[in-house]
């Protein structure tokens, strides 16, 4: 795999033990995170009237379905629930798999539940509908969330806003919105759950389950814990990623941040 220089901006994650500030992408760090969400009394949900500080967990999963339930088994285990978006026609994993069914199975049954990770680039030959009902028919179950998978790669669509769906890319209900995307937060975490109560969190399993440093690391490691995929493929996605932080700090500067 290619070498590419990108600089990484830390994710902010309170230490149990210190105010000092970890800013490695590593699954203790993660939970030390869900930890320090949970004292601050957040409750874990999509519905922003369940509670006055409400949480809603989000994971879109872009690279690896096995990741994702591994950190649904330690969510979990901390009694916390989350979403789960899919992809449908994702080159690393086969939604419609036997293997993929199960791990399906096995993460609605820790309490968590599945969505749709809408793919744009796919959308000429299966389209927003035809990936709601293939993942529906897959999990036996209609889908209540969905998210847009590279909105300022493949263009952001307004038309999806009018189904019958919750689009979790919108900042519904006076959720703030903060994301691990492409590892380079924007905010720093820890300071917006000290000054928000609303709260909508999109992280992506795949970059804390392998321990990631950067973008660079990232792809070695997933290159080697996907030793029998196309490296051709992870490189594009990374590729992707990093096309993606260009177009941010264009949308940025001009105060138009695509959720």
């Amino acid at each position: 795999m290619g070498k590419t220089l990108i600089g990484m901006v830390p994710l902010y994650v309170l230490k149990k033990s210190s105010k000092k500030l970890n800013m490695l992408f590593t699954i203790q760090n993660y939970e030390n995170l869900l930890k320090y969400i949970t004292r601050q009394e957040y409750t874990f949900s999509a519905d922003s009237d369940c509670a006055k500080k409400v949480l809603l967990l989000r994971h879109d999963i872009d690279f690896d379905l096995n990741l994702a339930h591994k950190m649904a088994i330690i969510e979990n285990s901390l009694g916390v629930n989350s979403i789960y978006l899919v992809m449908v026609g994702n080159p690393l994993y086969d939604v419609t798999s036997n293997q993929s069914i199960t791990l399906l199975n096995e993460i609605t049954s820790l309490g968590h539940q599945i969505g749709l990770h809408y793919d744009a680039s796919i959308s000429n030959y299966c389209n927003f509908e035809d990936q709601l009902l293939k993942l529906g028919k897959t999990i036996g179950s209609g889908i209540n969330f969905y998210s847009q998978h590279q909105p300022t790669i493949y263009g952001f669509n307004a038309e999806l806003n009018s189904k019958n769906c919750l689009d979790l890319n919108l900042q519904a209900r006076n959720f703030k919105y903060i994301s691990d995307s492409c590892m380079q937060p924007r905010e720093n975490f820890q300071s917006t759950f000290d000054n928000y109560s609303k709260i909508q969190l999109l992280v992506h399993p795949e970059f804390w389950m392998l321990n990631s440093l950067d973008l660079n690391d990232f792809g070695y490691k997933l290159k080697s814990f996907q030793a029998n995929k196309n490296d051709q493929e992870i490189q594009q996605m990374i590729t992707i990623m990093i096309e993606t932080l260009k177009n941010r700090l264009i949308l940025d500067a001009k105060n138009e941040r695509f959720k």
